[in-house]
């Protein structure tokens, strides 16, 4: 499958913001998509990066591009909700070449309802 690189940051929207200039000046014939896990952080990622398609990972189901930012902070949307698995699924699956995790948060700071992503970040940082 498409190759997956974690990047943690200390801050999410600049994070993000430096992985979307990778892409767009090396390689600009690939699609880039960056795919939040809240509103929130969907609209403060667009405001830094105008002209990049930033969707909610709500909103993302069936959207496709090359290269897609998952960008994971403070805030991965609502807690304990039974949807987490799947939300973690359609933020993961919409790269067909690669996938990048921008994170502000470790697997440790993230809370119980939101135990896949937790055991996502863990898996990708390797603790």
């Amino acid at each position: 499958g498409p190759g997956v690189e974690l990047f943690p940051v200390t801050d999410l929207t600049a994070g993000v913001a430096e992985r979307v200039a990778q892409p767009a000046a090396t390689r600009p014939h690939l699609t880039l998509g960056v795919v939040t896990f809240s509103e929130a952080q969907a609209a403060a990622v667009e405001a830094a990066v105008p002209g990049v398609t930033v969707t909610c990972v709500d909103r993302a189901q069936g959207e496709e591009w090359d290269v897609v930012v998952v960008a994971v902070g403070a805030d991965p949307g609502p807690a304990d909700r039974a949807g987490d698995r799947r939300r973690l699924n359609v933020a993961i699956t919409r790269a067909r070449q690669r996938t990048e995790v921008v994170s502000s948060v470790t697997a440790a700071d993230l809370g119980t309802g939101a135990r896949h992503l937790r055991r996502y970040l863990g898996s990708l940082s390797g603790s």
